[in-house]
C-alpha cells in the first residue's frame, strides 16, 4: 500500500463513493469534472493506495431480528498478552460483535454488540465475560434510541 497525496478530485471521489459505492463511473466522472477514463484511473489508484477498501451494502439489523444494541466496557484481570490476545481473537471472530476497541482508562475494551434480545445478550455475556475469560468486570449499556448512525467520514474537499 503506497501513500500518495490527494487532490480535490481524489477527495471528491472518496466522498462520493463512501456515500454510494454503486454510483456509475460515468456519473462519478461528471460530478468530478473529469473524463470516464480519468475517473477510472483515479479510482484504481485510490484502491491501490489503500484509500478504498471493500465495497459493501449496509443492512438494517432490526429488520434482520437484531433489535438489541449493547455497548460494553470490559476490564481485564491482568494485562498479560497471551490472555488478552485469546480474548481479542475470540471476540473479533464473533459475528455479533460489531466493533471492538482497545481503549485507555479504567476499562480495557469498548465493544458494540448486536443481538436479538436480552436473553441472547445474557447468554453472550455469560459465555464471554465470566469464568475463565480473565475479565475482571464489565459494564453493559443498552441503546434506548439511535440518534445518529453514520458511516460517512468527514472529508474537507476545500
Amino acid at each position: 500500500m503506497t501513500t500518495r497525496s490527494l487532490d480535490k478530485c481524489d477527495l471528491k471521489i472518496l466522498d462520493l463513493l463512501q456515500r454510494d459505492a454503486s454510483i456509475p463511473l460515468k456519473r462519478l466522472a461528471e460530478l468530478c469534472h473529469v473524463s470516464e477514463a480519468t475517473g477510472s484511473r483515479r479510482v484504481a489508484a485510490l484502491k491501490k493506495s489503500g484509500y478504498l477498501g471493500k465495497q459493501v451494502m449496509l443492512l438494517d439489523r432490526r429488520k434482520l431480528g437484531l433489535g438489541l444494541s449493547v455497548y460494553v466496557l470490559v476490564a481485564m484481570e491482568h494485562e498479560h498478552t497471551a490472555p488478552l490476545k485469546k480474548f481479542e481473537d475470540r471476540l473479533r471472530k464473533h459475528p455479533n460483535v460489531m466493533n471492538i476497541s482497545f481503549i485507555s482508562g479504567d476499562f480495557d475494551y469498548l465493544m458494540h454488540i448486536v443481538v436479538k434480545d436480552m436473553q441472547e445478550y445474557h447468554d453472550f455475556a455469560e459465555a464471554h465475560f465470566v469464568d475463565e475469560n480473565h475479565v475482571k468486570k464489565y459494564h453493559s449499556m443498552f441503546e434506548m434510541k439511535s440518534l445518529k448512525d453514520n458511516h460517512i467520514i468527514p472529508i474537507n474537499i476545500g
